[in-house]
């Protein structure tokens, strides 16, 4: 894995079982245009996406096992 790529994603995950809001803020482009999908709907934009996460409960550890492998890690583009 990419060192930057495996950086930001340690910060951010450091931030999501943290409850650190604005550390989760920070890993994500700042744009009106920005969107999160789930179950519930979309949540769009910054101001919005940083009260959903201030109002959802910290996940705790999880653990890292081959299955919950990030998408991007098995990317032939990552590091190019």
């Amino acid at each position: 894995m990419n060192d930057e790529l495996k950086a930001a994603f340690d910060r951010y995950e450091e931030a999501l079982m943290g409850g650190d809001v604005a550390g989760q803020t920070d890993s994500f482009w700042s744009d009106p245009s920005v969107v999160r999908v789930d179950g519930d709907g979309p949540v769009i934009g910054p101001e919005a996406l940083a009260e959903f996460r201030a109002r959802r409960p910290t996940p705790g550890p999880r653990p890292c096992t081959a299955r919950a492998t990030p998408w991007w890690s098995r990317s032939p583009r990552v590091g190019k």
